[in-house]
């Protein structure tokens, strides 16, 4: 998930499909997402046989049904995104989810310190109270198909939530470390320039 970016109006990305709205945002799928929700599917096949045996082909079925609550929970992440900059006053075109998670187009840059480190932060803080949450219904659910989507919604969040909190840019971490740069300094340049070889720096 690589998080909020700026971006001009434009029209709707080929190889997209528009499955709802959003606070008047496009939420769009690409057609790569299906690809790696089948496989998924494929993947986690062989839990779901452990966890509920003798599904037989319906195995596959359920692995997918999980992989969609997976991409529903990078959703949230990505809708809090949207939602935080429509607080701000800056328009959100879109909000697509491809085969590395998701990303949301806010079609204006911050102009404060502030409104960069909130629009930012509340994606990672999105996906760590989902998988928080998940983590708490793990000790509670019965054992079985609910419980490995349970299982699987608390590491997946949890994992989603800490590594884009990473300093870098362009996770969100990235855009986190750009406000208190650009609050400490006054300079946004300087704040953006920090954050690039943040990037740089994780990258290696």
């Amino acid at each position: 998930m690589s998080g909020p970016q700026a971006s001009p109006q434009t029209p709707r990305p080929p190889g997209t499909f528009k499955i709802g709205t959003i606070a008047g945002s496009d939420v769009l799928v690409t057609s790569s997402w299906f690809v790696v929700a089948a496989l998924i599917a494929v993947v986690v096949a062989p839990r779901v046989e452990l966890a509920q045996p003798g599904l037989g082909a319906w195995k596959y079925v359920a692995g997918l049904a999980f992989a969609v609550m997976l991409y529903l929970s990078v959703l949230l992440h990505e809708a809090s995104h949207a939602l935080m900059a429509k607080h701000y006053g800056f328009p959100v075109s879109s909000i697509t989810l491809h085969f590395l998670g998701g990303v949301t187009a806010i079609e204006a840059e911050a102009k404060k310190p502030r409104q960069e480190f909130w629009i930012a932060v509340v994606g990672p803080l999105t996906s760590l109270a989902i998988g928080v949450t998940a983590l708490g219904l793990w000790f509670v659910v019965p054992g079985g198909l609910l419980l490995m989507v349970v299982e699987g919604l608390a590491y997946g969040n949890l994992i989603v939530g800490v590594l884009n909190l990473v300093p870098g840019l362009p996770l969100d971490g990235g855009r986190v470390l750009k406000s208190a740069v650009w609050k400490l300094t006054g300079n946004v340049h300087r704040g953006t320039v920090v954050a690039a070889w943040g990037g740089r720096v994780t990258a290696f």
